[in-house]
């Protein structure tokens, strides 16, 4: 067994030719023949010869490194995006180096030390909900390493941004709750420092004002990207007032009980009990486009009479069919979808993503 490293010195040593050919054959370099590529490989291999791809980096000036930043992996929709990026980057011959920021400024801080210290080829980022200060991604700029913003994108930083029409689809979901006959509809809103969830609040907004309906600032609570907080904002709703309609800008995906299937409609939380089946008479459509994951916004019908048909719509990217079927027994709730929960206003139904 070898006590040391092997060096590109003892594969030249080897097969009697200079390091430096030895270097471009392992780099595939057009200049060097196929049969003294072939050599090289199989005396590196031989020698049990490992690339410094460290050295090599400093050397050609990449690393083919891509750092990425997300809000949280437990969030499926970051984990679909990781999935697409990984695949792409993996196909070029690219690595990636995922950082989550946990929702704050702080841990996003640090992921761009790591990435800039990494050397890293370019950055994809999205950022927390937490983050005002935009500095560590000006430094990115500032280091002349590519950045991308995607999702929760900020315009004035100046860089490509690969965002959803977050307006259009908050303003088709409010107006399918409409054609459905609500008229009082409620929003659970985002961080208003965070541009999806402006858009999404504009959407809504403007859907009522264009149909007649007065924005009603009661019906309006914000909430912090999380069950909890939705929950939380739900029963602040349902004690205040009477709504026939919510509408959510954001919707986290949560484990519930029950026989339905939680895919897709956004938190809401009361008192009482109910319970939803999939198998039970069909309720009515949602047709509004929806993001494929839970950052989407989310609209539910919710009333305040047993056996009522609930009917969902999601707001973002993609094409989410909206068909729901379920049966609310008694008075109930949905937390994240159909399953067992308890309160005054109930929906059910499931929203295939």
């Amino acid at each position: 067994m070898r006590l040391s490293k092997t060096t590109i010195l003892d594969i030249a040593r080897e097969l009697n030719i200079t390091p430096s050919t030895v270097s471009r054959a392992l780099n595939d370099h057009e200049a060097i023949s196929n049969a003294t590529k072939n050599a090289v490989n199989k005396t590196a291999e031989k020698l049990q010869y490992r690339h410094n791809k460290v050295a090599s980096s400093l050397r050609l000036g990449r690393t083919k490194i891509i750092g990425v930043i997300i809000p949280s992996a437990q969030i499926n929709f970051f984990g679909s995006v990781v999935h697409g990026i990984e695949k792409v980057a993996s196909e070029r011959d690219y690595n990636v180096l995922i950082y989550q920021s946990n929702e704050q400024m702080s841990y996003e801080q640090k992921a761009v030390e790591t990435f800039l210290r990494s050397r890293v080829d370019g950055v994809l980022a999205s950022i927390s909900k937490d983050t005002t200060d935009l500095d560590h991604y000006r430094e990115i700029k500032k280091r002349g390493v590519p950045l991308i913003l995607f999702d929760r994108a900020n315009e004035n930083l100046g860089v490509p941004i690969v965002v959803i029409d977050d307006y259009a689809g908050a303003y088709k979901a409010t107006k399918h709750l409409m054609e459905q006959g609500c008229k009082r509809i409620a929003h659970i809103g985002g961080q208003q420092h965070v541009s999806i969830f402006v858009q999404r609040l504009k959407g809504y907004k403007d859907a009522l004002r264009e149909n007649n309906i007065p924005v009603q600032e009661e019906l309006i609570t914000y909430g912090e990207v999380s069950i909890e907080s939705g929950m939380s904002c739900m029963k602040k709703l349902l004690a205040l007032i009477a709504c026939s309609a919510l509408f959510t800008a954001c919707n986290r995906d949560t484990g519930t009980s029950g026989t339905g299937n939680d895919t897709g409609a956004g938190t809401s939380s009361s008192s009482g009990s109910s319970s939803s089946r999939e198998s039970s008479p069909s309720t009515g459509t949602g047709t509004a486009p929806g993001r494929n994951g839970p950052e989407g916004a989310s609209s539910i019908t919710t009333n305040s009479t047993s056996s009522t048909p609930g009917a969902t719509s999601g707001a973002g990217a993609g094409n989410t069919g909206g068909d729901t079927s379920g049966t609310t027994r008694g008075a109930g709730t949905t937390s994240g979808g159909a399953g067992t929960g308890s309160g005054t206003a109930g929906t059910t139904g499931t929203t295939p993503r």
